[in-house]
């Protein structure tokens, strides 16, 4: 059984996000979690006001999330008729990274579901404040960005992208694999490096993984190559049966103090291709 979690905002398309979540594991026995998280907004409020604050405005906050919450649920009840299909809302007065990682590791969450957009947000190369936020700090889990004009693609291409700069371990292959034979998809290697570019160090990494996959789908393995990482949304915008897969390196010491962000993150969203992120 694959477990779920997508977070919801009310600023969000989040029915984009599940309803493509739904279709992409409708062949799977899956739990999903709508998890929305809500603080309360005392900024300019001094200690007098705060005390003399009555209980509607500490539960309105909570009430809203719980409302919200449930017209999802019963809508995805009633419409989805996939009995493999279980829905959950959990509602939680936290911040919202602190909440998926208390939950993530609380239900053994297998992957996080976003859409990558909000509807204040309107700039087409950036990721909104909380995906931004999620790409960059949740790393317990691989994380599905799915841009708000992508529509479920049969037979998916799924195309892991890497320098391979690093290691890739067979841990981080293997999870990956698993998602793509959700979806009866098929795979390929893509390099965001010219061939005649490469180091000995990053050929022998590129061919430990094609060995590797080689040996988990009994078959060859295609392998292309792009000249720098900054062609990947090219590659994206021209292969749109494909499902970008993107490995997200440990933090370095500036991203680690709040001072960087992801590569993930940088590159920004993709038109209509659905992103994979996984982590080292």
């Amino acid at each position: 059984m694959k477990k779920i979690l997508i977070p919801i905002h009310l600023n969000h398309h989040n029915c984009d996000a599940i309803d493509y979540a739904v279709k992409f594991f409708k062949r799977e026995v899956c739990e999903f979690y709508f998890l929305n998280t809500y603080n309360y907004n005392v900024q300019g409020l001094n200690a007098i006001l705060l005390l003399q604050a009555d209980e509607d405005w500490f539960e309105r906050p909570k009430q809203e999330s719980q409302e919200h919450l449930s017209r999802l649920i019963k809508k995805y009840s009633y419409n989805n008729k996939n009995k493999n299909h279980g829905f959950n809302a959990i509602s939680e007065c936290t911040g919202l990274i602190s909440g998926m990682k208390k939950n993530i590791t609380a239900l053994a969450i297998d992957i996080v579901v976003v859409s990558c957009k909000d509807k204040l947000n309107s700039d087409v190369n950036m990721y909104c404040k909380n995906t931004s936020l999620i790409i960059d700090e949740i790393r317990e889990c691989p994380i599905l960005i799915m841009p708000t004009a992508t529509k479920q693609k049969r037979n998916p291409v799924f195309a892991l992208v890497s320098d391979f700069k690093s290691e890739i371990s067979e841990e981080e292959i293997e999870s990956w694999y698993e998602i793509v034979k959700l979806s009866n998809g098929t795979l390929k290697i893509v390099v965001s490096n010219s061939m005649n570019e490469m180091t000995n160090q990053q050929i022998s990494n590129q061919t430990k993984v094609c060995y590797y996959l080689r040996t988990l789908t009994n078959s060859s393995v295609v392998v292309e190559y792009l000249n720098t990482t900054s062609d990947i949304k090219e590659f994206a915008n021209t292969h749109r049966n494909h499902i970008i897969s993107l490995i997200d390196k440990k933090p370095d010491f500036l991203r680690k103090y709040g001072l960087g962000h992801s590569t993930i993150t940088n590159l920004g969203p993709l038109s209509s291709s659905p992103l994979i992120a996984l982590h080292q």
